[in-house]
Parts: structure tokens; sequence; C-alpha cells
């Protein structure tokens, strides 16, 4: 496995189509008063507070200013659900912080915020998340933002900015495969037919200066009765983590997209999403565990029987396999993996045994990791965050 220099701060990330701001700021913006600290969705909790909460506002990226509880938050195995705006939410109240450039969130903060060892934290809903810690944010177990085919989606998935100039693929006998998700790089083609359905075409890379999700991959196309066609997989969800002091991830950060759906009679299969977005900003960043926003596997094309789905990728050197079960479909691409200029997914494969199968679809591109720090710790080795940070 290769190292790759990170870059930090004033420099943009060319290979992966990001720019960045210049530096740190944690000086105070008035931000409105404190919101509910009750449990979300089943997410457990161990929070501790006192007195008058700590006006917090940090963030160049991002900036986010908000009252945070004093003590510690311990966010337990559970869901958290960005969608909910009920009492009982662990996300402040809207009007109880700001964003700058503004953007729909859910904002949890405390003094110190931690997911403790062997303690998994799914987190879904149609709001990014932003964790806003005063001191320290530790992840030491599991913070899953990934998008996944067979369970939840992530934060905000799907929000991009996506590109659309893509071309979506077209029905013969069989479907052709479709096109997988792009983000800051390209995800890959899909397989066409032999009887002449065609393959989508992914759409052109984007630079990526806002805040978001990952984007979806295209659905596969049908057979000549329209029906047929695989699902695109979702992109990655969207997670900024900041932090007055430390940020440190000992534990699991993932962000990835899903894989694509397989075709169903003779269809094409649907296109892997592409990673979301992790962004890390503190005065020190210390990644030792795993950090990764990786592509998901293309959708295997059908035949009489269901073509397989794309994998998701379960660390950062890990590219998901594409749908590839023992029929006579196309294979699908793999996902996206963060090795040197952010490679995208393969290409879909081609449908096979005459006029009987459909195209396999296209792997999903990796999202965007942006690590914001002066002192950014070793977070070039590809076992341990993907794609390379910048």
């Amino acid at each position: 496995m290769s190292h790759m220099r990170v870059w930090v701060l004033a420099l943009t990330l060319v290979g992966c189509g990001f720019s960045s701001p210049a530096a740190m700021n944690s000086t105070g913006d008035d931000a409105g008063d404190q919101g509910s600290d009750g449990s979300d969705g089943g997410a457990g909790s161990d929070a501790g507070s006192s007195s008058s909460p700590i006006h917090v506002c940090l963030g160049t990226f991002v900036k986010v200013c908000a009252d945070a509880p004093r003590g510690s938050l311990n966010l337990m195995t559970g869901t958290i659900d960005t969608s909910d705006t009920s009492a009982s939410s662990k996300c402040l109240p809207r009007g109880a912080y700001t964003i700058d450039p503004d953007a729909d969130a859910c904002v949890i903060a405390s003094q110190t915020i931690a997911v403790p060892a062997n303690n998994t934290v799914s987190v879904t809903g149609t709001r990014r998340l932003i964790l806003l810690a005063d001191e320290t944010l530790t992840i030491a177990g599991t913070l899953d933002v990934a998008s996944h085919r067979k369970g939840m989606t992530g934060p905000a998935a799907d929000t991009g900015p996506c590109p659309t100039n893509f071309t979506n693929p077209t029905t013969a006998t069989q479907g052709g495969g479709s096109w997988g998700g792009t983000l800051a790089q390209p995800g890959n083609s899909g397989g066409s037919t032999p009887d002449g359905g065609i393959g989508g075409i992914q759409g052109s890379a984007v630079l990526v200066t806002a805040f978001g999700g990952g984007c979806p991959g295209g659905n596969g196309a049908g057979n000549s009765a329209n029906t047929g066609g695989g699902s695109g997989g979702h992109g990655g969800g969207a997670a900024l983590l900041l932090a007055g002091q430390i940020a440190a991830v000992s534990g699991t950060v993932n962000a990835s997209g899903a894989g694509g759906n397989g075709g169903k009679a003779r269809g094409g299969g649907g296109g892997g999403g592409t990673g979301g977005m992790i962004v890390v900003e503190a005065p020190m960043v210390r990644i030792t565990g795993k950090c990764f926003a990786n592509g998901g596997g293309g959708g295997q094309g059908g035949n009489a029987g269901d073509g397989d789905g794309g994998d998701e990728s379960n660390a950062p050197d890990n590219a998901a396999d594409g749908g590839k079960a023992f029929t006579p479909g196309g294979t699908g691409g793999a996902g996206g993996v963060g090795t040197t200029g952010c490679l995208p997914g393969s290409d879909g494969g081609r449908g096979l045994f005459g006029d009987t199968g459909g195209g396999g679809a296209g792997g999903g591109a990796v999202g965007v990791i942006k690590i914001v720090s002066p002192d950014p710790g070793t977070t070039s080795d590809l076992q341990k965050v993907s794609p390379p940070p910048g």
C-alpha cells in the first residue's frame, strides 16, 4: 500500500476536485439558545452538565456556532435520525445554532463528545450530521454514516452536488447496465448487451466546494417489456466533526456509498453510489483507526433470475465488488477506493450468453475526505484514510 502526502489548510485537493479555505477559526458569533439533550431514535447517551452552557464557534470550511452543554456526551449504540426535530432529538432545535455557509443539518453539541469503544452509532435522515465539541471529540467505536443497499441511507445522502450530464442505458430485448455515481471523481460506465442494449455513461466529475452527501448510481434499463432494471445505490452520507482542541478517530468513521441492485428478468444492473463526505477540523487531528468514503459496487445484470447486488466497502483499502453471482447477466464494476489519483470504479461487464442477460452496472466513485488542521498527524496511510484527505 502506497503512502501519499496530506494537503492541509491552504492547499487544494486537485486530485479529488476539492478546494478548501485557509485557516482555523474558533472565535464566537451569536447563536441561539441551547436545545434539547434528549435521546434520538434509540441512540443511547450518558450526558452530564452543570451551570450555564458554553458558547462555541468552530470551523472554517463550515463555521458552526451553538451553546453547548457542559460535561460529556457519550453516543452509545443506536440510531440517530437527523430528520427528527422532536423534543427528544439529540439535534439542536432550528434557531439554536448558526451555520455559515448555511446548510440543512442536525447539530449535536457538547463540551466533549465521544463514541466509546464497542459502540456503533448509525446515522440516517435527510439532514447532514454535525458533531460540535468545545474541547475533544473522540470516535473510539464506529460512526456509520454510510448508505447500505439492504439497510439505511446515510445522512443527506444523494445531495451532492451531482452531475446531470450522464447518459442513461437503453433497452433492447435485454437492458443495458447503468452508470456508477460520480462526485469529485467519475464513476464508471455500464455494460451493454449483445442484442443492442447500450450501457449508461457516467457524468463528469464536479468541483466540490460545499458540505453534502454523495451521489447515487443510475437505474438499470429494463427489458423489452420495460421491466426488470435494477435501482442504483445511494451515495454515502455527510458528517462534519468539529473540536476546539482534539479530534481523534481510533475507531471507525464510514461514509461509503451503497451497492447497486441487480437487474431482474434480463434487465440491467443499477449503478453503485459514490462515497459521501467526511470533514474533520480541529487544532489537532489524530486518525489511528479507519476513516473512509469509498464507492459502492455496481449491480449485476439479470437473466431469468435476479442479478446479484453490488457490495459495499468495509475498510479504507477495500474496494466493493460488483455483483457477480453465477447467472448469465453481466458482472457489475467494483466501487472506487482511495489510491493514487482517487481511481474510480471499474466498468460494468457486458451481458453474457447471447440474448439472455442484462448488462452489469458501473461502480460508484470515491467520496471526499477533508482534514483541516495545523497538526493533522499521519493521515496519508490508505489503510486508515480513503480517499486521501486534503
